[in-house]
C-alpha cells in the first residue's frame, strides 16, 4: 500500500553559496561536479544548477571542483568565507586529437516532472519499489549521449532506512494500455548504490545527487528507467504490516522483523523516519511504476511522479 502526502518544509540558512563561471566567457557553468575533501561517500557529489549555483550547510575546508572540459580547481576556503557569496573560476581545456579538437560538450537535463505542477510526497517502506521513466532528450537525436548525474530529491529528514538506486534498461508495456515502456530487467549500473539513513541525511536540503560519469554509460535510444528501493536498516528485517495510532506525532506505524511469522522477533518504527521522496501529482501519467517487493510484478502508479532529474552530456 503507498501513502502520498504533501509535505511543507522550512528551508535552511546556507552557510556557504558559491556561483560557478565560466573564467573566459563568465558564463554560469551547470553540471560542475563539486566534492568536499575528505567526503566519505564517494558515489554521492554536489552539481551546480542551471545558474551555476550550489551551496553547503557548513562552512568548506577544501572544495574539489570538475567538469569535462574544464581543468580541475581545488579552492581552500577559511571560516570567514562563510555566509559570503562567492564566485569560482573554471579554466576551459582543449585536447587536441592530431587535427581533431574535442570541447566541451553540451548538458542536458530530462527531468520525470513537469516545470510546474501540483507538488506532493511518496512515502516508502521497506520493500517498495518506485521505477520512474526518463526518455533521451529529442533534441539530442543524432548526438552521443552520457549519463552524468543523477538527481532526486527527500521530501523530509531520513532517520530510518535505506535506499538502493539502480538503472535499468526499458522495454515496450504492450500489455499495459496507456504505457508506452517498462522497467526492463537489465541493470546499466555494474552494481547497485546503498546509501544509508545517514548518507541521505547528509545531503544538502535532502537533494540527493549520484556522480555516473565515471562509468562513462551511454544513454540508450529507448531510455531508462531510474528504479528507488526501500531497505530496512537491517538488511534481515523485512515489512510485515502498517498499523495506525490514535495519539503522537505519527499515527502510522510499520511494523518489520526477519521473520514475518513469528511476531516476538519484529519491532515497529515510525512512518515519518523513514524515506519520503517528492514528487508530482500527475492523473494519466503513465510513467512511473511501482512494486510492493521484488517478488511482485510492477504496476502503474498513473496518478502520481517521483521527480528524478538526469543530466547528459551530448557530443
Amino acid at each position: 500500500m503507498f501513502f502520498l502526502f504533501s509535505i511543507f518544509l522550512a528551508t535552511p540558512t546556507p552557510v556557504y553559496t558559491a556561483v560557478v563561471v565560466d573564467a573566459v566567457t563568465r558564463q554560469p557553468l551547470m553540471g560542475v561536479t563539486v566534492r568536499e575533501e575528505g567526503d566519505p561517500f564517494p558515489a554521492a557529489a554536489l552539481t551546480t544548477d542551471a545558474a551555476g549555483r550550489f551551496q553547503l550547510d557548513k562552512p568548506p575546508v577544501s572544495l574539489h571542483l570538475n567538469r569535462l572540459g574544464y581543468a580541475p580547481l581545488v579552492v581552500r576556503r577559511p571560516a570567514g568565507a562563510a555566509n559570503q557569496p562567492d564566485t569560482l573560476r573554471l579554466l576551459p581545456q582543449v585536447f587536441a586529437l592530431g587535427e581533431v579538437a574535442v570541447r566541451s560538450p553540451h548538458t542536458m537535463v530530462v527531468s520525470s516532472v513537469k516545470p510546474k505542477g501540483k507538488s506532493m510526497a511518496r512515502s516508502l517502506v521497506p520493500g517498495q519499489a518506485i521505477a520512474s521513466y526518463l526518455a533521451p532528450p529529442t533534441t539530442s537525436a543524432g548526438q552521443a549521449s552520457v549519463l552524468d548525474q543523477l538527481r532526486f530529491f527527500l521530501a523530509s529528514r531520513v532517520e530510518e532506512g535505506q535506499l538502493r538506486v539502480r538503472l535499468v534498461n526499458a522495454q515496450p508495456a504492450p500489455l499495459h494500455p496507456g504505457s508506452q515502456m517498462q522497467p526492463g530487467s537489465a541493470d546499466l549500473l555494474p552494481e547497485p548504490i546503498t546509501l544509508t539513513a545517514g548518507q541521505l541525511s547528509a545531503f544538502s536540503r535532502g537533494r540527493v545527487s549520484l556522480d555516473f560519469s565515471k562509468y562513462k554509460l551511454p544513454l540508450p535510444a529507448e531510455g531508462l528507467f531510474v528504479i528507488i528501493e526501500c531497505l530496512a536498516t537491517n538488511p534481515e528485517d523485512k515489512f510485515i504490516a502498517v498499523t495506525h495510532t490514535t495519539t503522537g506525532r505519527d499515527k502510522r506505524q510499520i511494523v518489520v522483523g526477519p521473520d514475518p511469522a513469528n511476531s516476538a522477533t519484529s519491532h515497529v518504527i515510525s512512518g515519518d523516519d523513514l524515506p519520503s521522496l517528492e514528487g508530482q501529482f500527475a492523473p494519466g501519467n503513465f510513467t512511473m511504476w511501482s512494486r510492493h517487493n521484488a517478488q511482485k510484478p510492477w504496476e502503474h502508479s498513473g496518478s502520481a511522479n517521483v521527480r528524478v532529474e538526469l543530466s547528459v552530456l551530448t557530443y
